[in-house]
């Protein structure tokens, strides 16, 4: 019989870890992962609910799974470890829901992945949590050193260029980008998304309209919302001590005011050279009713100055235990097609006729956010382009489309 594999993060698990070895199969050999000082933990547990099958190994965190460990992985299923530790229910934030809070144990995440684990289970009192890992950010660092790429926005300039140059080319797109597919002849290298209202009200859709084959970035916290193939959650972080910041590091990216932030960051990661911007068209022409640009950016200064202290973790909490008591989702100011005086992407198909609605943008913020990625870029010796047809956006050195093959 195969052995069951369990990691014991650290002392407090010690309950759910006996919680857990009573719910396996009596005559099933268990083998818990375990830091050196927490042998006795393990030992403990199993003499507490008479496992004597349970066999502990040490690991550190950081150091590579021991071969032992290695070789009882079965090659014919998904590697799959289970971890005694209990998500908490967090409130989605445009859905009166509750979902798994996963981002918080992102840093396990990864060290489990690192060790080969592609299947986590975090198994609380009563309830378990399956994730599927196949990928994380780690696994493309330096993937395309010294290649080009494109990074596609999804402005209407994409029907002045001829895409099906691109069909050869490391590319990444983001959001409803799959629209364009048949007419371009190709799909993205690669996906995201990063808006949290578009997946939580459209992750239906994405999950149904991106290859199968395609990898497909999107924020770690849904990571057990989206159902998708090929997966990679991100660890997206507020910066601390600055307003904006830029990452090549697989451990996390930025947080940003669009998806081709994330993605920018994400290519930087990759080793791309240079990074080449298209349909980045940065220009809305949009009645955003509802929206009050001054009281949101005064929100958002707030937060920057409070965010990992006392009273912002005191109002953090009590609003999420609010929300969790019954309170209503926000009902945020929202845009759709009969807000646009102007052709908003690259196809009609894209706002579904005013179906779908859209958070408002904030162009001011992600030319902050650019600026800032386009600093990295001149210090670290690398190049970001900008090649879309009449951009608005000047945080980036223009290139002619044509003049690039």
């Amino acid at each position: 019989m195969k052995p069951e594999l369990v990691w014991l993060p650290d002392i407090e698990s010690e309950y759910l870890l006996a919680c857990l070895l009573r719910r396996l199969r009596p005559d099933a050999p268990v083998t818990v992962l375990a830091a050196p000082a927490l042998a006795h933990i393990v030992e403990r547990a199993a003499a507490g609910v008479s496992r004597p099958n349970v066999r502990p190994v040490a690991v550190t965190p950081g150091d590579p799974l021991p071969d032992a460990v290695a070789a009882i992985r079965a090659p014919d299923c998904v590697p799959r470890v289970m971890v005694p530790a209990s998500l908490d229910q967090v409130p989605m934030r445009y859905r009166p829901a509750l979902m798994p809070e996963v981002a918080t144990h992102y840093p396990w995440i990864r060290q489990l992945w690192s060790w080969g684990f592609r299947e986590i289970a975090f198994v609380g009192h009563g309830e378990e949590h399956v994730l599927s890992v196949p990928f994380l950010l780690d696994a493309f660092r330096d993937r395309h050193e010294g290649q080009r790429c494109f990074v596609l926005g999804n402005g209407p300039s994409l029907n002045a260029i001829d895409m099906a140059r691109l069909k050869n080319e490391i590319t990444l797109g983001s959001n409803r980008c799959f629209l364009g597919y048949e007419q371009w002849g190709f799909p993205c290298t690669y996906w995201g998304v990063y808006d949290k209202y578009q997946i939580e009200q459209y992750h239906l859709e994405y999950e149904a309209g991106v290859p199968h084959d395609t990898i497909k970035f999107f924020p770690a916290e849904y990571l057990p919302v989206l159902r998708i193939a090929n997966g990679c959650p991100v660890n997206s972080v507020w910066p601390t001590g600055v307003p904006r910041a830029f990452s090549a590091d697989p451990a996390q990216t930025f947080v940003g005011f669009t998806v081709s932030y994330m993605l920018i960051q994400i290519a930087a990661c990759m080793g791309c050279d240079p990074i080449i911007l298209v349909g980045m068209d940065h220009r809305y022409e949009l009645d955003r009713r509802g929206y009050v640009r001054a009281l949101r950016s005064a929100r958002r200064a707030a937060a920057r100055q409070l965010r990992g202290g006392r009273v912002y973790g005191v109002a953090n909490a009590a609003w999420r235990a609010w929300r969790k008591g019954g309170g209503p989702a926000p009902d945020p100011a929202l845009w759709s097609t009969e807000n646009a005086s102007a052709p908003t992407h690259f196809t009609e198909r894209y706002t579904a006729g005013g179906k779908n609605r859209f958070l408002p943008p904030e162009p001011e913020e992600a030319e902050r956010d650019f600026d800032c990625a386009q600093a990295w870029a001149a210090s670290n010796g690398r190049r970001i382009l900008n090649a879309t047809p009449g951009t608005a956006l000047e945080s980036f050195p223009k290139a002619d489309f044509d003049s690039l093959f």
